[in-house]
């Protein structure tokens, strides 16, 4: 897997922001099927990967979390723009 989620020990404080993604992702996309990951691997800001899940593929969109959220302290509005980029490589790899 090329991303590692964030520990369990961190996932509920992150709660509110993976409910907000999730809830962006079935109005915009609700014929897809995604799944919003918290991972914590720096290299990426976000990165959209497909799933093989038989008989379908599910796209993990995967979200540096951590990171995201310092650089929206610096660049508000970063983060909505991950999210909306990364959900557009989701519609693109479902539609190309």
């Amino acid at each position: 897997d090329l991303c590692e989620d964030v520990p369990p020990t961190e996932v509920e404080k992150y709660k509110k922001e993976k409910k907000m993604v999730e809830k962006i992702t079935n109005v915009l996309l609700p014929n897809h099927k995604i799944k919003v990951r918290f991972v914590k691997n720096r290299e990426y800001k976000g990165v959209t990967l497909p799933i093989d899940v038989e008989p379908k593929i599910v796209y993990a969109v995967c979200f540096n979390i951590k990171h995201l959220l310092e650089l929206e302290e610096e660049d508000p509005g970063i983060f909505m723009d991950v999210v909306a980029h990364e959900l557009a490589h989701a519609e693109v790899f479902k539609n190309p």
